[in-house]
């Protein structure tokens, strides 16, 4: 069939595959899977996940399974899609946190109904803004008398040393996912724990005695011998584990740029430049917007009630926890925050670096924000004007994007600390280097600061 495609970070699993097919996302059920899918409809569990909204929702399309020829297919599955694809290394800490818990509530379900998950993977959840969602249909299976959890050290890889790296020495740890796929190494990361680490009680027994005695508490092992574990003692390791991760808290830190928009001289700017983004906003109509560099999301909010969906991204981890936080406590579900750093953002990773895909390649809006950010991006990275057009003509019809004068407070200390000539960074510069790739919709100098809004539509 000439128009399927694999979807690539797939193709591991022997159950079943994910593919494109005419616009759709479609997910077959291979017949060696056949007994534990029909377990998993017939038994309730899928209805309680999915009524709940834990897992993804799918309907079983007996016209498209005519179109796959292959006798190995048992069922089509159409599932409900995901708006954005994100990954665990551009998580901020409490959406790990959530994915981590949503996952061990989902197992302890599935014991309930003589099943359980038989990976614990963190590329298993995904956000529908700032609610995850487990999405791996296919990761449930029967569960044997006496078996122990197969996914336990996954899980412990996966989600709880990551969370404990990051509360106990630093949110940048997380990305140490992005070099390991299956996960932290125990060996690796229990060592640049802490000493106090050590005295949370379902830390170690979860991570440090697992690191010693590997072999006594994994799931399965090489030799012929499986550690029997009853239904209350698998019930007391996923409490255990329950236990640890919300343990796992952070301190009340600030990050340079976390507190931005609280400063008292930020007061009115952000009041008159938050009544021109929503004007604007609400002239475009836009559907689905990417806030790059969004801090903790004031602007990223105002979007929100214009649009169907945001991703808010900044690559300071506090704003995007703070910004995180927010939208939990406000219950704001249409915003996705995430951790990206637009000079170095999330590569193609994994077999052939199609398993995990780039940033690029899964964003794509109608609109796109960038506010107070050209500055960073031209003194601190060096990247002219010339290069910011070509990126945000190729990413969005729309830029709502704010130039920032070079008698700027900020602007000056960006200056002061490279010794270059400066002369080009001016607004007659900014301008014609977005002309060839923009039209001017509207443009607004700011009265109470000397910074400047632009609206741009790109030009077809």
């Amino acid at each position: 069939m000439n128009n399927l495609q694999v979807i690539p970070s797939s193709f591991r699993d022997i159950s079943g595959q994910v593919f494109q097919y005419e616009g759709q996302i479609v997910r077959t059920v291979d017949v060696i899977y056949r007994q534990d899918y029909d377990l998993l409809m017939s038994s309730g569990l899928y209805r309680e996940l999915a009524s709940q909204g834990y897992l993804v929702e799918h309907q079983e399309n007996d016209q498209l399974r005519k179109n796959f020829p292959s006798a190995n297919i048992y069922k089509v599955l159409k599932p409900k899609v995901i708006s954005y694809i994100s990954y665990p290394y551009e998580w901020c800490f409490s959406a790990l946190k959530e994915a981590a818990l949503l996952t061990l509530d989902i197992q302890k379900t599935a014991i309930r109904y003589g099943m359980t998950l038989k990976d614990a993977s963190a590329y298993n959840i995904q956000f529908s803004g700032v609610a995850p969602v487990f999405i791996d249909t296919l990761s449930f299976r029967r569960l044997g008398k006496n078996q122990p959890w197969v996914a336990y050290r996954q899980f412990c890889q996966h989600f709880l040393l990551p969370l404990s790296l990051m509360a106990y020495r630093d949110l940048r740890l997380n990305f140490l996912l992005k070099n390991h796929l299956d996960g932290i190494p125990l060996d690796l990361g229990v060592k640049l724990l802490p000493l106090k680490a050590t005295f949370n009680f379902h830390l170690f027994i979860n991570l440090h005695l697992q690191r010693f005695f590997g072999k006594m508490v994994r799931s399965e092992v090489n030799g012929k011998e499986k550690a029997a574990v009853g239904k209350a003692g698998l019930e007391g390791i996923i409490d255990s584990l329950i236990n640890a991760v919300s343990s796992l808290k952070l301190s009340e830190n600030k990050s340079t740029w976390s507190n931005y928009y609280e400063m008292k001289e930020m007061n009115d700017y952000s009041l008159e430049k938050g009544e021109l983004v929503n004007q604007w906003l609400a002239l475009i109509k836009p559907q689905a917007v990417i806030d790059l560099g969004g801090n903790v999301g004031t602007y990223s909010r105002l979007a929100a009630k214009r649009a169907k969906s945001v991703v808010s991204t900044d690559f300071d981890c506090l704003s995007v926890e703070r910004n995180y936080q927010i939208c939990r406590k406000e219950r704001i579900f249409n915003i996705l925050p995430l951790i990206i750093d637009l000079v170095n953002p999330s590569p193609g990773i994994g077999w052939r670096n199609q398993e995990r895909l780039p940033f690029e390649s899964r964003f794509r809006g109608d609109t796109l924000m960038a506010l107070a950010l050209i500055h960073h991006l031209y003194f601190s990275n060096n990247l002219p004007f010339d290069y910011l057009a070509d990126f945000f003509a190729s990413s969005a019809k729309y830029l709502l994007i704010e130039f920032i004068d070079r008698d700027d407070e900020q602007v000056k200390l960006l200056m002061q600390r490279r010794d270059d000539d400066h002369s080009a960074y001016t607004k007659k510069n900014f301008e014609k280097a977005f002309l060839p790739k923009f039209r001017l919709i509207k443009s607004r100098n700011l009265k109470s600061k000397n910074r400047s809004l632009y609206l741009w539509e790109r030009i077809k």
